[in-house]
C-alpha cells in the first residue's frame, strides 16, 4: 500500500479514456446515422430527376414567390479578388546574416582540411568535399584546392561580399535570392582581380546568400482575411412571375441558387419518410457494428477507421444521389464501395456493409429492388476483384468482370421478354462504360483517402513495386548491389510472408525499399564496392554510426516521397536494435575498456509486426548466405538456422507476433527460394552489418587476425 493514490489515479485515468472513447464513437455513430438519413431522405421526385446543374429545363420554370437571397458565387468571386490585392507581409530572419557566414567558414574549412592532407584535387578528396555544405564547381574546388593564396585571405573577400549584399533586404522568393547571388558575383568580380581565386570567392559568395526576410503567413492571413470579411455578400432580389429558366435552357450554379432559394429544389420530405429511413439506418449501422465488434475488432476499436467506414457510406449514399437519374449509378456506386471498403478496411468489413447499403438506397428510391440487387451483385464483383487485385492489368479484368455483371443484372432483372434490339445495344454499350467508370472511380477514390488517413491499400503496394519508381531507380543507379540484394530479400520475404499468413505484398514492397538509405553513402556498403575498403581508414565507432545512419536516411527519403506508412515503419524496424557487431567486436580488440555495447547497436524499435520481423529475417539471412564461401545445402540451412535463432535470442523479434511456428515456416520457405539462388562468394562473418565491413576480397594479415578474434567471439554468444 505504499503508493496506494498513483495507482488509483492511473486507474481512474485508464477509465476516463475508455469512457471518452466510446463517447467518441456514440458520437460518430450518431453524426453518421443523421447525415446518411437526410441525405436518403430526399425525395425522388421528377424535379429532383431533371433538374440538374447542367442539364436543360424540362419546362418554364417561374418564381412563385418574391425573395432576396444571397448569390455566392458573386460573393466569393469579389471576396477572392479583394484578398488577392493584400500584398504578403514579411518578417526579418535574425539569424539569417550569422547562418551565411557560417556557410562560408565552414567552406573553407573543409577546403583547407583538404589541402593539409594535400588532397589536391576533387577526386582524392571525395569523401572530404561531399561534406561541403553549399554546392562548388569542378573548377572552384580545383582552384581553391590548388591556389597559391591563402585561404584565410580568400575566406575574409568572401565574407565582405557577403556583408555587402545581405546588408540589404533579401525576400525568401526565388527572384530576389537570383538578384541578390547576381550582385554578389558582380561585387566580386569588381573589387578584386579577375583570376581563378577571385571566380571561386563570387561562386562561394553567391551559394551562401540566404533570404533574410520571411513570409508572415500570421499576419499576411489575417490582412487577406479581415480584407475578405469586408466584402459585403451581394444580394439579388428574385421577382414574382420572373421566368428562371425556360423550356431547354441549360441550368447553370447561378439558376440552381436561385432555384434553391425559391424552394424548388430540396424541399423537406414528409416526416414519416424521414423517421423511416432514420430507423433503417440506425439499424443498419448498429448490425454493422456488432459484425465488426466479432470479426474486425481493428475497425470497430479505432476511432479513425469507424470515421472512414461513415464517410465511405456517405460518399457513397451521396454519389447515388447525385445520379438518380443515371439508371447505372447504383452500379457505379456499390462498385466504388465493394472496392474501397475492401481496399482500406478489409474484406470482411465490406461483406456485411455492401448488402445493407444497398437495400438502404433500394429504399430511399421508393422501394426499387431492382436498384438494390444490381448493387449487390456490382460490389460483390468489386469485392471480389480488389481480393484478387496483384498487377495492374486486374484492373482490366475487373472492368470487364463489372460491365458483364451490369449487363447480366439489367437483362435478368427487367426480364427478357421486353427485350429490343435497339435497347440491348444501349445496355451493353452503358454496362461497359460504366464498369469502366466503376473502376475508374475507385481507384481515384482509394488514392485519395489512403492517402488521407494514412491506410496503405494494394493499389499503392501495387504500382510502388514498379522499377521506374524514382527510389528504386536511385538505388538501382547509386547502389546497385544494394538493389540486387533487395530483390532476393523481398523474394525471400514474400515467400515467407505467404507462409505464415501475413501480408506477402507488403513485405516484398517493404524489402524493396528497406535499404534506400544506402544511396546517401553506397560506398560504405560492400555490395556497392569495387576494391577499395573505406573503413579501414575509419574507427569502429564512425564505422558503426555510418553503416546504422542508413536506416534513419531510408526514413526520412521515405517520408519525403510519401510512402506509405507501414513500409516506413518497416524500414525504421528492419534492424530493429541488433548488434553492428563486426565494429563491436573490432572496437573491443582496440580499446576492450571504453567500448558501450549501447553505442554499437542500431536505434530500433523493435520490429512490431509480423512483416517487419521478417523483412529483418529476410535482410539477414540473405546477407549471411551471401557472404558463405561453401554454398552446400547443409551449410546454407545450417546458416539460415543460426541467423534466425540469434535474432530470437536477441530478443528482436519479441515484439513482432512471430510465434516459434512461424519462425519454422520461415525458414523453410527461405531455404526453398535459397536453393535456386546460392552461389560462390568469400566468406564474411556473419549477419549483414559484419558482411559490410569486411569488404575487402584481398585482407592483410593483421585484418584476418581481427576477423578470425570477432567470429570465435561471436559464436561463443
Amino acid at each position: 500500500m505504499r503508493f496506494p493514490y498513483p495507482k488509483k489515479k492511473q486507474k481512474k485515468r485508464i477509465v476516463l479514456r475508455i469512457n471518452r472513447e466510446r463517447g467518441m464513437k456514440l458520437l460518430l455513430l450518431c453524426i453518421a446515422v443523421i447525415a446518411s438519413s437526410v441525405l436518403l431522405s430526399f425525395p425522388m421526385s421528377p424535379r429532383l430527376l431533371f433538374l440538374r446543374v447542367g442539364k436543360p429545363a424540362p419546362f418554364d420554370i417561374r418564381a412563385l414567390r418574391t425573395v432576396q437571397y444571397i448569390d455566392q458565387g458573386k460573393t466569393e468571386a469579389l471576396r477572392k479578388e479583394v484578398a488577392s490585392r493584400v500584398s504578403p507581409q514579411y518578417i526579418p530572419l535574425p539569424f539569417a546574416k550569422a547562418e551565411a557566414e557560417d556557410t562560408v567558414r565552414k567552406t573553407f574549412q573543409i577546403l583547407r582540411e583538404a589541402r593539409k592532407e594535400r588532397e589536391t584535387s576533387p577526386g582524392k578528396s571525395q569523401p572530404r568535399l561531399s561534406l561541403l555544405p553549399i554546392p562548388l564547381s569542378y573548377q572552384t574546388i580545383t582552384s581553391l584546392l590548388q591556389t597559391a593564396e591563402d585561404l584565410h585571405q580568400l575566406e575574409e573577400r568572401t565574407l565582405e561580399i557577403l556583408h555587402l549584399v545581405m546588408q540589404e533586404n533579401i525576400r525568401d522568393e526565388e527572384n530576389d535570392l537570383r538578384v541578390a547571388r547576381e550582385k554578389a558575383r558582380t561585387l566580386a568580380l569588381r573589387a578584386f582581380p579577375p583570376t581563378n581565386e577571385t571566380l571561386a570567392v563570387a561562386e562561394i559568395a553567391a551559394n551562401s546568400i540566404k533570404a533574410n526576410l520571411t513570409i508572415d503567413e500570421v499576419a499576411t492571413r489575417k490582412l487577406r482575411e479581415r480584407a475578405r470579411n469586408s466584402v459585403k455578400p451581394v444580394y439579388e432580389r428574385i421577382m414574382f412571375g420572373e421566368i428562371i429558366a425556360r423550356k431547354g435552357e441549360e441550368i447553370t450554379p447561378q439558376i440552381w441558387d436561385k432555384l434553391s432559394a425559391l424552394g424548388i429544389v430540396g424541399s423537406p420530405p414528409p416526416l414519416k419518410d424521414i423517421l423511416t429511413i432514420t430507423l433503417l439506418v440506425a439499424i443498419s449501422y448498429v448490425i454493422i457494428l456488432l459484425f465488426l465488434s466479432k470479426y474486425k475488432e481493428e475497425v470497430y476499436r479505432t476511432i479513425k477507421l469507424q470515421s472512414l467506414l461513415w464517410l465511405l457510406l456517405f460518399l457513397g449514399f451521396w454519389g447515388f444521389k447525385l445520379g438518380v437519374s443515371f439508371q447505372y449509378a447504383p452500379a457505379i456506386v456499390s462498385a466504388f464501395l465493394g472496392i474501397a471498403l475492401t481496399s482500406l478496411l478489409g474484406g470482411e468489413t465490406a461483406a456485411i456493409v455492401l448488402p445493407l447499403s444497398s437495400l438502404l438506397m433500394g429504399v430511399s428510391a421508393g422501394g426499387e429492388m431492382e436498384i438494390a440487387g444490381i448493387s449487390i451483385l456490382a460490389g460483390g464483383v468489386g469485392i471480389i476483384s480488389t481480393l484478387r487485385l496483384r498487377d495492374r492489368f486486374d484492373l482490366v479484368k475487373a472492368s470487364l468482370a463489372l460491365a458483364g455483371t451490369i449487363i447480366i443484372a439489367t437483362l435478368l432483372l427487367r426480364g427478357w421478354e421486353s427485350i429490343e434490339r435497339d435497347w440491348t445495344i444501349s445496355i451493353i454499350f452503358w454496362g461497359v462504360a460504366s464498369g469502366m467508370l466503376g473502376i475508374a472511380i475507385s481507384w481515384l477514390g482509394v488514392s485519395i483517402l489512403e492517402r488521407l488517413f494514412g491506410i496503405t491499400t494494394t493499389f499503392q503496394l501495387i504500382e510502388l513495386t514498379n522499377p521506374e519508381k524514382p527510389l528504386l531507380r536511385e538505388l538501382l543507379l547509386n547502389a546497385p548491389g544494394s538493389y540486387q540484394h533487395s530483390i532476393i530479400t523481398a523474394n525471400l520475404a514474400e515467400a515467407a510472408a505467404t507462409a505464415v499468413g501475413a501480408d506477402a505484398l507488403l513485405c516484398r514492397v517493404s524489402a524493396l525499399y528497406h535499404d534506400i538509405g544506402k544511396t546517401k553513402h553506397p560506398f560504405y556498403f560492400i555490395e556497392n564496392q569495387l576494391a577499395e575498403n573505406i573503413h579501414e581508414t575509419l574507427s569502429p565507432s564512425l564505422s558503426s554510426l555510418v553503416i546504422a545512419s542508413h536506416v534513419k536516411y531510408g526514413v526520412e527519403m521515405a517520408k519525403r516521397a510519401k510512402l506509405p506508412p507501414k513500409v516506413i515503419e518497416i524500414i525504421a524496424q528492419h534492424h530493429g536494435t541488433s548488434l553492428v557487431s563486426y565494429f563491436y567486436y573490432r572496437a573491443l580488440n582496440e580499446t576492450p575498456q571504453s567500448v558501450e555495447e549501447e553505442r554499437f547497436r542500431y536505434e530500433g524499435p523493435k520490429p512490431q509486426s509480423k512483416e517487419a520481423g521478417i523483412i529483418m529475417l529476410a535482410d539477414s539471412v540473405e546477407a549471411a548466405v551471401r557472404s558463405l564461401a561453401d554454398k552446400s545445402p547443409s551449410n546454407v540451412e545450417s546458416t539460415v538456422d543460426r541467423v534466425i535463432r540469434l535474432k530470437w535470442d536477441d530478443g528482436q523479434l519479441d515484439e513482432s507476433g512471430l510465434s516459434i511456428k512461424d519462425l519454422k515456416e520461415i525458414e523453410n520457405a527461405f531455404l526453398s527460394v535459397l536453393r535456386g539462388l546460392i552461389h560462390k562468394r568469400l566468406q564474411y562473418p556473419l549477419g549483414e552489418e559484419m558482411k559490410v565491413a569486411s569488404q575487402d576480397n584481398s585482407l592483410t594479415k593483421k585484418g584476418n587476425k581481427e576477423e578470425d578474434t570477432s567470429k570465435n567471439r561471436y559464436r561463443n554468444l
